[in-house]
């Protein structure tokens, strides 16, 4: 039963990742494009579903560990996933917040082309997608 639930866990911080992926991917593309409807998604139905599944995962460890008391490794594991929800939720902030700022910068006129700002965030998107594929085979290196 233990195991069930944190293979349940860890598919549901699986796929939080991929929505926060989502989110500062819109959120770039939304700067480079300058369209506004792409940046309120991230503003509004992304974040709102972000901050309820932080939530949820948040009090399903919270649950977990108080009804199966784990020990060694599933404890790890559970750890692990409340941390791993912690930081992707900070993601997702720090997406909401390249979108808000966006909405100024659309404003205005463009000063450069934006080279740098897309090649960051794609390495972002790569780390990201590496470390939760490590998570997903349990490979440490």
């Amino acid at each position: 039963m233990l195991e069930q639930r944190l293979l349940e866990l860890s598919k549901h911080i699986v796929e939080f990742s991929a929505l926060v992926e989502g989110m500062l991917s819109r959120s770039i593309t939304g700067l480079q494009t300058r369209d506004r409807s792409i940046l309120e998604t991230v503003t509004g139905p992304d974040e709102d579903k972000a901050n309820q599944i932080e939530i949820e995962i948040d009090e399903a460890v919270t649950v977990t560990i108080a009804q199966f008391q784990p020990k060694a490794k599933e404890l790890r594991t559970a750890l692990m996933i409340l941390k791993m929800n912690n930081d992707l939720e900070r993601m997702a902030d720090h997406a909401v917040n390249i979108a808000e700022s966006a909405f100024y910068l659309i404003q205005r006129p463009p000063v450069k082309p934006l080279l740098d700002i897309p090649r960051l965030a794609e390495i972002a998107s790569r780390m990201l997608k590496e470390s939760m594929l490590s998570f997903v085979n349990q490979d440490v290196n």
